[in-house]
C-alpha cells in the first residue's frame, strides 16, 4: 500500500468500483491557492497547493498510481499564476487533461447545496470557502490546454 495517503485512498476506490473512471481536480487560484480531488464522484481530500512543481509532481504520481481512464486538472483563471501552475501542470504530466476553468459562481452562497448532489465526501474535516470553490472548478468544464 502506498505511503501517500490520497494514493492508498485512490487505490482503495478503484479495488472497490473495479477501477478509477474519473479523477477531477479543481484549483481555486485564490490569496491562497486551493484544490480538491474528486476520484469517481467522491471528495478524497482538499488543501493547500503549495510549492507548485510539488503539487504538480503529486499529481503527475496520483495519475500514474490510479491509472484513471480520464484525469482532468482545472484551474481557475481569476486568480494570479493560474496560467503558470496550469502550463507547470501541462508540462509535467502530459497524459493529464488541464483546463483553464471560470472561477464565476464557483463560490458559495447561501442557497446552494453542498456537497453538490451525486458528490459524497471522504474527507473527515471541514472545507471552507476557498475549497468549496475548488470543488466547484473540478466540475465545472473550462478550456483545454494543448501541449506547449
Amino acid at each position: 500500500m502506498p505511503r501517500d495517503p490520497l494514493l492508498a485512498a485512490a487505490t482503495l476506490i478503484g479495488f472497490l468500483e473495479a477501477g478509477i473512471r474519473e479523477i477531477l481536480v479543481g484549483v481555486d487560484t485564490g490569496p491562497v491557492k486551493k484544490y480538491a480531488i474528486i476520484v469517481n464522484d467522491v471528495l478524497l481530500e482538499h488543501g493547500v497547493v503549495g510549492d507548485e512543481a510539488e503539487f504538480a509532481e503529486r499529481m503527475c504520481r496520483l495519475y500514474s498510481h490510479a491509472n484513471p481512464r480520464r484525469m482532468i486538472i482545472r484551474v481557475g483563471v481569476e486568480g494570479r499564476g493560474a496560467e503558470d501552475l496550469a502550463l507547470e501542470l501541462k508540462a509535467r504530466c502530459p497524459g493529464i487533461i488541464v483546463e483553464l476553468t471560470s472561477e464565476h459562481g464557483t463560490t458559495r452562497r447561501r442557497e446552494r447545496r453542498f456537497p453538490p448532489a451525486g458528490l459524497r465526501s471522504a474527507c473527515p474535516e471541514p472545507l471552507d470557502r476557498d475549497a468549496e470553490a475548488a470543488v466547484m472548478i473540478a466540475l465545472k468544464p473550462g478550456l483545454r490546454l494543448e501541449q506547449p
